[in-house]
């Protein structure tokens, strides 16, 4: 008679057919690679709030960027350990990243640069630009849990994930940190479901354009519209994004006859790069070429970047910056610039190679 009560659990499956089919703690640890009571001890790892002995994560502070950090203001930043390094990796290969974002999300995706996003908005009759305050800090364990509900995950197998992707701090605060592997692809997905298709839909009914780049959102008309027209646009957008918990700040709205700028770059007829930062990219590459990269750390320091204290750092700045700009240069200022660090870095290298033959030339003589 005992089996007459027996009752069967329907699980659902995933509704994105290229998701993992993945239905309780041990097939989530089979698709990780790990063992059952080794996922349950991540996961406890990350409920401990910072600072305490089975803590999975580390706080840290780093100097914020531009005149915050040069004011001394701080950020902080939560290490998650190594081996959970790994498995949020697994995790984000595996089950995030076959979640499809669509082409309105600019950043941390593959194939998508950071000047494709400036291209888009390029040639607009108004520019509305505004900023996510703390956009991976206001993602909650909830908030992906619920996105991977409704991506088909039963709320057990979403619980569990969503607590992998999250941390404790030491108020008890419980969030998703911006330095882990997972953060950006869980953050652009979280983003999408709360606010980025509403607010698509509301654009699209006005004739305007939206674009995220990670926390900067672009929303561009191809027309110079009234005043009050873009006023009720920018709040009603503003609105829409607060009320699912994130705040808004950096508000600026840039018609044509103003510089419009998209992630550092000029964008009022096409893509490119403003006028000062290209000579003093030029000027500092010159010095470079005629003096020595050890020459201008000082200068790069005061005018650039406060964070370059070495003659590698200065180089890795440069090489950086070139890749970026380059992509929206004209051929012969591409080719100028290319060159010119070329042959800066290959002055370097020789006084070096002349140095440490010296060296190597003095040691022989003490030697004999």
């Amino acid at each position: 008679m005992a089996y007459l009560k027996t009752t069967v659990e329907v699980v659902e499956l995933p509704s994105t057919t290229s998701l993992p089919l993945i239905v309780d703690d041990f097939s989530l640890a089979l698709h990780l690679g790990i063992r059952n009571k080794t996922l349950w001890w991540l996961i406890r790892g990350t409920r401990t709030p910072c600072g305490e002995n089975e803590s999975l994560y580390t706080e840290h502070s780093v100097a914020k960027r531009g005149r915050s950090g040069k004011k001394g203001k701080r950020r902080p930043i939560h290490v998650p350990d190594e081996r959970l390094k790994r498995v949020q990796r697994s995790l984000d290969k595996n089950v995030v990243q076959k979640i499809l974002v669509g082409d309105h999300v600019a950043a941390y995706e593959k194939g998508r640069r950071t000047a494709d996003a400036a291209r888009r908005c390029a040639g607009s009759g108004i520019l509305l630009t505004m900023d996510l305050k703390n956009f991976f800090g206001s993602i909650k364990v909830s908030h992906i849990r619920r996105m991977l509900m409704h991506h088909g995950y039963s709320r057990q197998v979403a619980s569990l994930m969503a607590q992998l992707c999250c941390c404790t701090d030491s108020r008890g605060n419980r969030f998703m940190p911006q330095g882990t592997p997972i953060s950006p692809s869980i953050a652009n997905r979280v983003a999408d479901l709360y606010f980025d298709q509403e607010v698509i839909a509301k654009a699209e009914a006005k004739g305007w354009q939206y674009i995220r780049y990670s926390d900067n959102v672009y929303l561009t008309h191809p027309e110079v519209l009234p005043r009050s027209e873009v006023d009720a646009f920018k709040d009603d957008i503003i609105n829409t994004i607060q009320r699912t918990g994130w705040k808004v700040h950096k508000i600026r709205v840039a018609p044509k006859w103003r510089r419009q700028e998209v992630l550092g770059l000029v964008t009022n007829e096409k893509a490119n790069v403003k006028c000062e930062e290209y000579k003093r990219l030029r000027a500092i590459l010159n010095n470079c070429e005629k003096h020595g990269f050890a020459s201008q750390v000082d200068r790069a320091r005061e005018k650039i970047n406060f964070k370059i204290d070495s003659e590698e750092a200065l180089i890795a700045h440069l090489r950086g910056k070139l890749s970026y700009v380059c992509q929206v240069l004209t051929p012969s200022r591409r080719q100028a610039l290319q060159d010119s660090f070329k042959r800066a870095v290959e002055a370097t290298d020789r006084k070096r190679s002349a140095q440490w033959a010296e060296e190597d030339k003095n040691d022989s003589d003490t030697c004999n």
